[in-house]
């Protein structure tokens, strides 16, 4: 990799690493911006980051993305694209759906709830990022020339439609807890307090005044 010599900074070697986050898990986008004003393209690699200890970790499920839109914010970049194995976001999962098709704009708002609900395109925590900042995502197919789709908040107070798109969650068991079954069990009122101190994530929570109704991951330990 050609480099320009730089008084700041030393000549780049193919391999060489540089950290663009200080020990506090902070992203410190000056170290990046110098080198650009250098005329150096740094590579980042995603997925991982430092943490407030000092420590280095990995970011969780949708990292990469994360990280890319982190970026984005700090940089204050015009547009963010994100390069994956679909055309974009779909009305529904294509391998259920036969006729599924691509959605060519969706609002953060929007992306949010599919995600949430099992839409596994992008990770709703990178969204986030760039909703902060107001950056429009892109997420385009690397192998095609699909136009992709674009997340951003043209969308936020249009309502064209009733209906975006239909994702869905697998593998889930619904609980019901009737009152009238727990008359005397002190644990009824507060069973909720109890699974949240247990660390368990439920999803779908309805409290009724005759009953609680909650679905939990059939996988869940």
């Amino acid at each position: 990799m050609k480099t320009n010599k730089s008084k700041k900074f030393k000549e780049l070697k193919v391999g060489d690493v540089i950290y663009f986050c200080n020990c506090r898990g902070k992203f410190n986008k000056e170290t990046i911006l110098n080198y650009l004003e250098e005329g150096i393209i740094p590579v980042v690699s995603g997925f991982q980051g430092i943490s407030e200890d000092g420590y280095l970790t990995t970011l969780g499920r949708g990292g990469s993305d994360t990280s890319a839109c982190i970026l984005g914010s700090a940089l204050k970049a015009n547009l963010i694209e994100i390069y994956t194995d679909v055309d974009g976001m779909m009305t529904a999962d294509p391998r259920i759906v036969n006729n599924a098709t691509l959605i060519e704009n969706i609002s953060y708002t929007e992306v949010f709830q599919l995600a949430n609900q099992g839409a596994k395109v992008i990770h709703p925590r990178a969204v986030s990022f760039a909703k902060e900042a107001n950056i429009p995502i892109y997420v385009k197919n690397t192998m095609t020339n699909s136009i992709g789709t674009l997340i951003d908040n043209i969308k936020e107070n249009k309502k064209d439609k009733f209906i975006t798109g239909i994702t869905h969650l697998s593998n889930r068991t619904q609980v019901i807890i009737r009152y009238e079954e727990n008359l005397e069990n002190k644990n009824y009122r507060v069973l909720l307090d109890k699974i949240a101190k247990n660390n368990i994530s439920l999803d779908l929570i309805n409290i009724f005044p005759t009953e609680q109704i909650f679905t939990i991951d059939s996988n869940s330990n």
